[in-house]
């Protein structure tokens, strides 16, 4: 079988002070892998619909609030924004990506975070984008601890409080399912 691989949440990094480019390159790097085991994969988009709607106290007060040691300003995350935006789709198109615009009654009071009532429309708009994507039924079926097995894979590579981490891959093997996360 084909491996699968979906990508979300793309752009949380800028306001920790990650350019567009650097998340690019990091993306880029990421398809070329994925491109090289022949993976079918899925992109979601980043929340513009969601973003259009943030005000400019709104975000100064949740920045202040969640990232108070990350000094970015308003104009520059919405130039950022619109770069990464414009650079996902462009490697999406080069590397033949499932794509999915997120709208934006996905989001609530936090912008840029799927509600929690809308995750499930929102993975399974997402998971359809792969042709070998069975129904969203097989996902209701699995137990408790498989989903849970599934919540904690870790990708190959990632950096947590400066630190950094590697995952050897496939993160996750079943019968019917392999999944890597680079």
């Amino acid at each position: 079988m084909r491996p699968l691989a979906a990508i979300a949440d793309l752009g949380n990094d800028l306001v920790y002070g990650v350019d567009a480019k650097t998340l690019l390159g990091w993306l880029d790097i990421t398809l070329r892998r994925l491109d090289e085991v022949n993976s079918e994969v899925a992109m979601l988009s980043l929340p513009m619909d969601s973003l259009a709607r943030l005000t400019p106290g709104r975000f100064e007060m949740a920045r202040r609030l969640i990232f108070p040691g990350h000094p970015i300003r308003w104009p520059q995350l919405q130039r950022e924004i619109q770069e990464l935006d414009q650079g996902m789709r462009e490697l999406a198109e080069r590397y033949r990506v499932g794509w999915v615009d997120a709208p934006g009654d996905w989001y609530g009071i936090d912008p840029i975070h799927i509600r929690r009532a809308a995750e499930a429309e929102a993975w399974q708009t997402l998971f359809a984008r792969w042709s070998a994507w069975r129904s969203p039924a097989d996902v209701s079926r699995l137990g408790v601890l498989e989903k849970l097995k599934l919540r904690r894979l870790r990708p190959a590579e990632r950096r947590l409080f400066g630190q950094q981490q590697l995952t050897p891959q496939p993160a996750h093997s079943a019968p019917d399912h392999i999944i890597s996360l680079f």
